[in-house]
Order: C-alpha cells, then structure tokens, then sequence
C-alpha cells in the first residue's frame, strides 16, 4: 500500500531515534522464550508489527538516494517528487511541455512528460522516460518526431485512446541496495549517459521549436483579432462623441488611443494657458484619453504640464474640494496627474455595445461630481484671473 508506506517514511524520519529504540526492543522480543509482566511487555508485543513496518520502510533508502541525486544535479531547482518505490521528476529542459495541455491533470507532476527511477526485479537502478495524456494532436507530433531521431513504438501507441507511452529506459548495476551514495551516483550516472544527455537535448528542440511556431501563429492570430477589435472601437467611438456634439476638432482616434475635449477644459485652458511642453494634440489642462486593448478600454481623466505656478493653484482648489490624486501633484516639479480612471470590458461587444460602453464610462457618478467641482473652481477661482 503506497499511501502506508509514504505514512511509514513521514513517521521514521521525524522519529527516527524513537522508532530505532523501538525497534532494538522489538528485535529482542523474538528471542525471549517466556511472558513478562508490564506495560512496556504489553505495548512492544500489540505494536512490534507496525514498529517493524516503519522501520523497514520508513528507511527507504530509493527515496533518500533521490533526495541527494536531485541536490547534487539540480540544487533542488527542479520539479519532482521523491515518492518512495518511483521518485520522479520533469528535466528543466523540458518544462516547456508545460504549454500543451494534458487530458488528465493528475497524471504525475501534471505535466506531459516525466522521468521515474526504479528498482528491477533483478535489483538494477531503472531510468524510465514517458510521454503521458498530452492532446491527441499534440501527442502523434511528438511522436513522430521521436520516430525521425530513430525511436520505436508499439503500434497502438499512436491510437487515440493510447495515454501513456514509454519511449526511453536504461538500467544500471547496484551493488549494495542498502548504500545511499552508491544509489545516489547511479541516478547522477543514468541521468548523465550519453544517450538521455542527446535525447533530452533532442526533445528539449522539439518542444522549443514547436511552441516558436505555435506562438507565431498564435500572435498572428492575436495581432489580427486586436486590429479587428481596434476598428470596431474606433467607428464606435466616433459615432459615440457624434450624440455628444463634441466636434470634429476637440478629439483623436489613433491606432491605439482616443482622446477628447469638453467645453469646460477649453474656459481653463483660456485662463491658465497651454501646457509648458507638448502634451497630447491640444496642450491644455484636461485631457480625456482611453488606451484601447484587445479586452478592454482603459479611461482616464488627467491635468496636464501647465505652468507650474498656475498648476499648483489649481491642484490646491481641486484638493479642497475633495478630488484625489497623489500627494507629488501639489509640487512645482509635477507635470501629469491622473484624477479619474476606469476599465471596462469590451470582450464580445459590438457596435451598439461599445457605444453603450462609452456612455456607461463617461456618465460615471465619480466622474461627474469630478466634472461638476472642476465647474466650481472656474466659477469661484479661475474665471477671475487675469
């Protein structure tokens, strides 16, 4: 029973000195030919089986040796499980399996390869490479190309039914199976041979060269359904600031961004001048803009680089009236300052959607109570400079 014997393993190796006495105790017990009173008698003679078991298997000395191996091979960066009769364990060079799907998730370290160490019944060290329920698709590519670098398989490996599929083994002597060194220079021995040193270089390429395709065409696709998703958001938005009677001139559509003006952003601009430095396409205080993505639109409000003077005056009216930006937004060296923003989701939207989408963010609550403290501080503050 595994699920025993990974019991007996925990047991012994956190009681070890515990579980030594106990058994020296028991072993005598065997030669003793008469009964003893006392509890001690009692418990030894009920529990020596089970002490014996965890004796004998919580020393498993394949796991131990597995322990050390992977230490002195990967210095424990590596993906494994020093399970007790097959300790196991995914070469770093291929972790890029990691990107074709399994059909059964529980299937060793969860990934599509894997490498095992066992005992034979002939007491030899075992190296077992397999490929494991990788798609279908996936998993006839692989093996034919494990077919062109000269390796065999079962016929009915290529079946889809097929899951597993062993296409590597090696063995090697073991001496004293009861030495962790001696096992431990064996693993480090099969896994260095120069057969599995070529083939894990072999199928690394496989593997790498097949994701390089698989991203390419998988950004070719992204690029195409981005370029897609950037038109529909563009002939929305300009549909859009049409039932908003913003003109032609007060906004942008770019490849990646839209941008536009209110009336309230031209009166501060006409007071507190342009922009010290080029912003955006109007140089003014405010600025609405949006980052299109491939899932979402990104929506901001920001101040932009006025002069510095005039920008503090005004991050200071925006502060009393309780708009929030960062703290750096009240010094003289602040250039930009984000004072509202918000995502939204356009995956599967069409045209009317995104309109939709475009009313449900510029008629935010937020953002309005922002829009109407901004029409306070003109009133109160920045209408009267000269």
């Amino acid at each position: 029973n595994q699920d025993q014997v990974l019991q007996a393993i925990n047991i012994y190796r956190n009681y070890k000195p515990t579980i030594n006495a106990l058994f020296e105790e028991t072993s005598k017990l065997n030669k003793q030919l008469q009964f003893e009173s006392g509890y001690q008698f009692e418990f030894m003679m009920k529990y020596k089986n089970t002490i014996n078991y965890i004796f004998k298997h919580g020393k498993n000395i394949l796991s131990y040796s597995f322990e050390q191996f992977i230490h002195r091979q990967f210095g424990g960066e590596v993906l494994y499980d020093a399970h007790p009769t097959t300790p196991n364990l995914l070469p770093p060079e291929w972790n890029s399996i990691s990107s074709i799907k399994l059909r059964e998730s529980n299937y060793w370290l969860g990934k599509g390869l894997i490498v095992w160490f066992e005992q034979t019944n002939d007491s030899r060290l075992r190296l077992v490479a397999e490929m494991g329920p990788i798609e279908y698709i996936h998993r006839i590519w692989l093996l034919e190309q494990l077919e062109k670098i000269g390796l065999a398989f079962r016929e009915n490996s290529k079946l889809e039914k097929t899951r597993y599929t062993r296409f590597f083994s090696q063995k090697i002597d073991v001496n004293k199976w009861d030495d962790m060194e001696e096992l431990s220079q064996a693993m480090v021995a099969l896994y260095n041979s120069t057969e599995f040193v070529l083939l894990r270089k072999q199928i690394a390429d496989m593997l790498n060269y097949k994701n390089s395709v698989k991203n390419r065409i998988t950004k070719t696709i992204e690029n195409f359904s981005t370029e897609k998703t950037t038109i529909q958001v563009q002939k929305a938005f300009k549909k859009w600031v049409g039932t908003k009677n913003i003109l032609e001139n007060d906004y942008r559509v770019s490849s990646k961004t839209l941008s536009f003006k209110i009336p309230l952003f031209d009166a501060f601009k006409e007071k507190l001048g342009e922009t010290r430095e080029k912003w955006w396409w109007d140089n003014g205080p405010f600025l609405f803009w949006m980052n299109i993505n491939s899932d979402s639109l990104f929506f901001t409000l920001e101040v932009g680089p006025i002069d510095a003077d005039k920008r503090v005056l005004l991050m200071e009216s925006m502060k009393e009236k309780g708009i929030k930006f960062s703290k750096k937004g009240l010094t003289v060296e602040a250039k930009y300052n984000r004072i509202y923003s918000e995502t939204i989701s356009i995956v599967g939207l069409n045209e009317s959607d995104l309109i939709h989408a475009f009313d449900i963010l510029y008629g935010n609550k937020e953002l309005q109570n922002i829009l109407e403290k901004l029409q306070i501080i003109y009133d109160e503050t920045v209408c009267k400079l000269e």
